[in-house]
């Protein structure tokens, strides 16, 4: 009998992350870029995946930079510069693992299985290997949607904004005013419709996640008309510029500041990002100083960190869940 291969693979799809050990949360998602320091290995094949490490094992510590194209790995100390490397990802082709022995040792797998390329890196503890594993699994995400990096900042802009409650998913009244706000409204049937045809899952709330929801955008309401990431975010301008002036009032944005999106701020806060945002000091936020604004406080702009600032619950994985939510969402919707 075959023995249990070493390394256990975690499984991504609907926007979670699967885990060997039977766990499941959700994929993170970042903008087009992201780094950070980890020891690694040498590239080696799925031999290691079977059969686990060696004692002779000889680990670098290396600073890790991730892209839709692959990823980049730079020995921090010069005299292993020869184990420089980047393993591109492409769609399709990889695949992550966890080491059952040791669950701060992860890897990447590239490639077909006869000519694939193993980076196995190991973080301080099993809990910052799962946060590298999730957000190694977002990427990858992206990468099989084929969704433009450039638009990838603009679509979780987007989702920050419709997610008007703050719960970290979008509800289909949400989504209802985001078919609107983007200029291609909806009914609740035909949510339903796209919903199910996309085989978007949704949440034990009936909510859609973020992974979710860029699949919506770009497969769904964007699909006839992609507009650029500019037109994008001047439609969710617009939602907010409630007397079509070409500008925010400063209690508009307080207001949506502290009681809307993901990352709700106190007073304190919004005081010194209004101060920021305000780069004209005229009182109001026109176009431009709110989408420089947004982006840096949604932690948009290139190298962002791979780790998530809230937690959600697990989604439902069946399709009778799927469809009971679908049906107390549609509900939720006719009142």
């Amino acid at each position: 009998m075959a023995s249990e291969p070493a390394f256990g693979r975690v499984i991504w799809d609907d926007g979670t992350v699967s885990f060997p050990d039977g766990r499941r949360t959700e994929m993170l998602i970042q903008s087009n870029l992201f780094h950070g320091k980890l020891r690694q290995l040498p590239l080696t094949s799925m031999h290691t995946l079977q059969f686990g490490l060696r004692p002779a094992d000889r680990w670098h510590l290396c600073n890790l930079t991730v892209s839709g194209g692959g990823i980049s790995c730079q020995p921090v100390d010069t005299r292993y510069k020869t184990q420089k490397k980047f393993v591109p990802t492409i769609p399709g082709t990889c695949s992550l693992w966890v080491y059952n022995n040791d669950h701060s040792v992860f890897a990447l797998c590239a490639g077909p299985p006869h000519a694939a390329k193993v980076l196995v890196m190991t973080a301080d503890s099993a809990e910052d290997a799962e946060q590298w594993v999730r957000a190694l699994a977002g990427r990858l995400f992206l990468n099989d949607l084929t969704l433009d990096d450039d638009l990838v900042p603009e679509f979780i802009s987007i989702f920050y904004l419709f997610d008007a409650d703050g719960s970290g998913g979008i509800s289909l009244d949400e989504l209802q005013a985001a078919s609107k706000g983007l200029g291609n409204p909806k009914s609740a049937e035909d949510l339903v419709a796209m919903i199910t045809q996309l085989q978007i899952q949704l949440d034990e709330r009936g909510a859609i996640s973020l992974p979710q929801f860029l699949k919506v955008l770009k497969d769904g309401l964007l699909a006839s008309q992609p507009p650029s990431g500019e037109l994008m975010l001047l439609q969710a301008f617009r939602l907010l510029d409630t007397d079509n002036v070409g500008s925010i009032d400063l209690p508009t944005l307080r207001t949506y500041l502290t009681q809307k999106g993901l990352n709700r701020m106190t007073d304190q806060e919004v005081d010194a990002f209004v101060t920021g945002a305000d780069a004209n000091g005229d009182g109001k936020i026109n176009y431009e100083e709110f989408i420089a604004a947004n982006k840096a406080r949604l932690h948009l702009e290139n190298g962002a960190k791979p780790f998530a600032r809230r937690e959600r619950g697990a989604p439902a994985d069946s399709v009778q869940a799927n469809e009971a939510a679908l049906d107390r969402a549609t509900q939720k919707l006719a009142v």
